[in-house]
């Protein structure tokens, strides 16, 4: 199908979800620009680990993680004091004897947001990212495309507009759909990454749970590990832990005080920043 003839589209936002779907459809023969409020790819932390379950997506789009992934095979679940609730995965079958660990076979990836970003964007043609430039309203043209106006006042013609620009996004919030907003769903959850080997996340996922407090541990790279700590707190409790990094690490050591080895020391060993 000639798609020449369509216009631009243009895509809000260039993370994951953004630079996807520009692939996609630069691979249909569309012109697309992504406008990326960031200054750079690199230019400010893009969150922490996935796992990705399957890779109908990524093949798609040719693109191999095998790369990139920090292999886990097993997966534990311990109470508080250390004691085995369960486990599975592909070590405890027949199929681990035989695979490679550079095969792409059916285990999950787990790969850094940021990397994963990283190899979406490689697949866009060069000057398809427009950095730096932050989308600040739009209007609909009644059969003539969408005016789309940037926070420097720079307007732009396209065909289409793609809304991707993350969890408070403008395109969605000038569509002001009714009841549309966010709702705090009761927990705080924490995560972390610390550089180095624990020998209990070396090739396997662990989570621990006491019922109320959960924390689940996976391989972020294969020399470092990120955890997510998750628990039950009130919407204005959590306001105040957000805002001050050594209160709520130290909330999260108390909760945690008593648990099994290594967590005590992950938590403790995890900087602020991290």
């Amino acid at each position: 199908v000639d798609v020449s003839g369509v216009g631009r589209i243009i895509v809000a936002g260039g993370g994951i979800g953004g630079a996807a779907v520009a692939v996609a459809l630069q691979s249909r023969g569309f012109d697309v620009l992504v406008l990326e409020a960031d200054a750079s790819l690199d230019s400010r932390k893009q969150g922490y680990g996935l796992t990705i379950q399957r890779q109908d997506a990524m093949q798609a789009m040719g693109i191999n993680l095998a790369q990139d992934d920090a292999p886990s095979t097993s997966h534990y679940t311990f109470s508080a004091d250390g004691a085995i609730l369960g486990f599975f995965g592909e070590a405890f079958g027949d199929k681990s004897k035989v695979r490679r660990e550079s095969d792409a076979s059916g285990r999950f990836i787990h790969i850094p947001r940021q990397k994963l970003r990283a190899r979406v964007v490689e697949q866009l043609r060069p000057g398809t990212i427009r950095w730096g430039s932050k989308l600040r309203s739009f209007e609909c043209r009644r059969g003539a495309g969408v005016a789309v106006t940037l926070a420097d006042g720079t307007t732009l013609d396209a065909a289409l507009l793609v809304g991707s620009d993350g969890i408070f996004s403008t395109v969605r919030r000038q569509l002001a759909m009714p009841g549309d907003r966010l709702h705090y769903v009761g927990l705080v959850v924490v995560l972390g990454i610390l550089d180095g080997s624990v020998p209990l996340t070396q090739r396997r996922i662990f989570e621990t749970v006491d019922g109320t407090t959960r924390l689940y541990a996976m391989p972020f790279t294969p020399s470092s590990t990120m955890w997510q700590l998750s628990f039950p707190c009130s919407e204005e409790a959590a306001r105040t832990l957000t805002k001050d990094a050594a209160a709520l690490k130290a909330e999260l050591l108390s909760r945690c005080r008593g648990w099994h080895d290594p967590i005590p020391a992950l938590l403790a060993d995890t900087p602020l920043d991290g």
